[in-house]
C-alpha cells in the first residue's frame, strides 16, 4: 500500500503537484503542471500556497517560486519525496 493512500484529499493533491515538479528536475511550467495533476489554476494556485505553508512547517529549505509561467521548487538537500509525506502524515 502505497503510503499517500492515508492521506486526505487535499493532500495527496499537493503530493502530486510536488511529485511532479521533482519528476520535472525540479521545474516546470505551469500548462505542464495543470495537465499532469487535472486540476483548475484556481485551485493550483491555492494548493500552491499550502504547499508554501508545508515548506514552512518542515523547518527546512523548502519552497515554491513562480516565475510567470513556470514553478520551481527549491528544497534542501536532507529532504526528500518520503519525509515530506510522513510530514503529512
Amino acid at each position: 500500500m502505497k503510503l499517500e493512500s492515508l492521506l486526505e484529499k487535499k493532500e495527496q493533491i499537493q503530493v502530486d503537484i510536488i511529485r511532479t515538479i521533482i519528476l520535472e528536475n525540479g521545474t516546470t511550467n505551469l500548462q505542464n503542471l495543470l495537465s499532469q495533476v487535472s486540476i483548475s489554476r484556481p485551485s493550483l494556485e491555492s494548493y500552491l500556497e499550502d504547499i508554501h505553508y508545508l515548506g514552512k512547517s518542515l523547518g527546512k529549505n523548502f519552497e515554491i517560486i513562480r516565475y510567470d509561467n513556470r514553478i520551481e521548487l527549491k528544497m534542501d538537500e536532507s529532504l526528500n519525496f518520503n519525509t515530506i509525506i510522513s510530514h503529512l502524515l
